[in-house]
């Protein structure tokens, strides 16, 4: 396999020109950036991201936290951030709480400094877990978590007013006999839209 070292050898060039060509950092002339790149690709030299992201402090990755991953539901919410994410260049990693605060915590506690952000979506985090768990420079957003008022950006579901707002809808239209199905005990939103139901 071939390193960076054979590449610069290879370009007659410094390790650093070959490392400034493949990270975007100071500016290579246009005429060496080729014969590096051609000659990377002839030897098949990929740059080795983990050595990559030190220098840039980036990883091109984030990391998404989910409740669960089976499902309909789970797989459209994790095919939306990968469409996203690609096209800003960004790769995912997953992980699955099943639920379980202690694993989600630990999943964060795994994620640092191998991401540059994180989405959780997981109903048990509080903002304790997640100042406990993560470092204060690390970008995070909460999906339809039950943290209320508390300095993270999240996007959140309104149940409760959702849930009224299609029952009154049927109710203008001449319904009474209005069920509604609210899945298992420990979901959030279900609770949250039999709240709606009920209201």
């Amino acid at each position: 396999m071939a390193t960076i070292k054979d590449v610069a050898r290879e370009a007659r060039v410094s390790v650093a020109t070959v490392s400034r060509v493949f990270s975007g950092g100071a500016p290579v002339r246009e005429e060496t950036r080729r014969r590096i790149s051609d000659i990377a690709t002839a030897l098949r030299y990929v740059p080795h991201s983990g050595a990559r992201s030190l220098i840039t402090s980036k990883t091109s990755t984030i990391g998404v936290l989910l409740p669960d991953l089976y499902g309909e539901f789970f797989s459209e919410v994790i095919r939306g951030i990968d469409l996203a994410g690609r096209q800003s260049g960004l790769h995912l990693i997953l992980s699955n709480s099943h639920y379980d605060r202690s694993t989600i915590e630990g999943a964060m506690r795994a994620m640092r400094g191998r991401v540059d952000g994180l989405i959780i979506m997981s109903p048990d985090i509080d903002a304790h877990a997640l100042r406990a768990n993560l470092p204060d420079s690390q970008p995070v957003v909460l999906l339809n978590c039950a943290l209320r008022g508390e300095a993270f950006d999240s996007v959140s579901i309104d149940n409760v007013g959702g849930a009224l707002a299609i029952v009154r809808h049927l109710i203008s239209h001449g319904h009474r006999d209005i069920a509604l199905i609210t899945g298992a005990p420990r979901n959030v939103d279900g609770q949250e839209r039999k709240l709606g139901y009920r209201t």
